[in-house]
């Protein structure tokens, strides 16, 4: 199989936070088959001959010739197919990135872990873990997916209400009119307009005063794995 057919079934499952290993070697071999993989990893694009595919998106034709489209193309190409390839929730949370290899380095970075390191993370922790007001609302957010992952992984299943009616509650305490404003209105919204909400009202909210780190940073009692 070759062509257009070839990468249209490459293409891996939607990356739902499970079996990251396996969606990250088969999101090689699609963004490889693609050619575009170098803006990831600075190798040398694949040039493939064939006519009208989908692989020639590392190329651009002019005049009835083919050459080789910019990095910053082929970054653009990649960095949308790859959150092409993941489930909702996570493109609601990965898309802010800026390039191909940022997006693939912190999907790495939170996803590749290993059984025995969830192992480590169990409810109670997540029951004392807390947002604080000193640290980007997204970065906690991000934590707060870890958490939930490891718990998901450990046999817990987390409904969509329950995710949500969590996250409000893990707030920081300085959030308590949106909180009290997301409890009343929790049911006819979805996880990602949550997220939308709170990344609205971080940026309407003053920044906070250094001073006040190391006494908010008591609210963190264990952070999830890195």
């Amino acid at each position: 199989m070759t062509g257009k057919d070839e990468t249209s079934t490459a293409k891996p499952a939607k990356f739902d936070g499970t079996h990251f290993k396996r969606w990250q070697s088969q999101m090689r071999f699609w963004l490889t088959t693609l050619g575009l993989m170098s803006a990831i990893d600075g190798s040398t694009p694949i040039i493939n001959d064939s006519d009208d595919t989908e692989s020639d998106i590392g190329m651009s034709k002019s005049s009835g010739t083919s050459k080789p489209k910019t990095p910053k193309d082929i970054d653009f190409h990649c960095f949308h197919r790859i959150l092409s390839a993941l489930s909702d929730s996570l493109y609601d949370i990965f898309f802010e990135y800026k390039s191909a290899k940022e997006l693939w380095d912190a999907l790495e970075d939170e996803y590749a872990c290993d059984d025995a390191r969830i192992e480590r993370f169990t409810s109670s922790a997540f029951n004392r873990y807390f947002m604080v007001d000193d640290k980007p609302m997204n970065e906690q957010i991000h934590e707060f997916q870890k958490y939930v992952r490891h718990i998901q992984a450990k046999g817990t299943t987390f409904s969509a209400e329950h995710k949500i009616a969590c996250l409000i509650d893990k707030l920081p305490p300085s959030w308590s009119d949106i909180k009290r404003d997301l409890t009343h209105t929790q049911g006819d919204l979805t996880f990602a307009e949550v997220l939308k909400k709170i990344r609205t009202e971080e940026q309407l909210r003053p920044r906070s005063n250094p001073k006040t780190e190391n006494k908010a940073k008591v609210n963190l009692v264990e952070s999830p794995p890195s």
